[in-house]
C-alpha cells in the first residue's frame, strides 16, 4: 500500500478481522455507555503486527474505524461479519478521526505520518 487508496486499506484491512464477530456480551455502563467483552483485546491484537510499521497510523486508523463501527452495531446484534460493513461508513470515521489528528497535530505522530495521512484525506478514491 504506497498509494493513499482508502478502497485497499480497507480490504486489507477486512481480511485480518475474523469472519464473524461475538457480539452477545454486552456490558451496560452508565447512560448509553457499554463495552462488549472482548471486542478491544481483539482490536489490540489485530492492531499489534502494524505497530512500527511504515503504514501505522493509517493502518491502525482503519482498524479503530472498523471497531467503532462494529461498537456501533452491537447495541442491536448478537454477532456480526465485518464484511458486511460499509465502506463507505468506515471510510467517514477513517477520514475525521485522520483529520482530528492532523488538525491537532497529535504529538505520538511523526512527520513522514503527517503526509501519509495528509495523502489520504487528499485522495477520493
Amino acid at each position: 500500500m504506497t498509494e493513499a487508496n482508502f478502497a485497499a486499506l480497507f480490504q486489507s484491512a477486512l481480511a485480518e478481522w475474523p469472519e464473524t464477530v461475538n457480539l452477545a456480551e454486552i456490558q451496560r455502563q452508565s447512560g448509553d455507555r457499554y463495552t462488549i467483552r472482548g471486542l478491544g483485546r481483539l482490536l489490540e491484537e489485530i492492531e499489534y503486527p502494524h505497530i512500527g510499521s511504515k503504514e501505522e497510523v493509517v493502518v491502525r486508523e482503519v482498524h479503530w474505524s472498523i471497531y467503532t463501527m462494529i461498537h456501533m452495531l452491537a447495541k442491536s446484534m448478537l454477532e456480526l461479519k465485518p464484511s458486511t460493513i460499509r465502506p463507505e461508513a468506515v471510510e467517514h470515521i477513517f477520514r475525521r478521526r485522520l483529520q482530528t489528528a492532523v488538525d491537532f497535530k497529535d504529538p505520538r505522530w511523526r512527520a513522514e505520518d503527517f503526509a501519509l495521512a495528509q495523502a489520504y484525506l487528499e485522495s477520493t478514491n
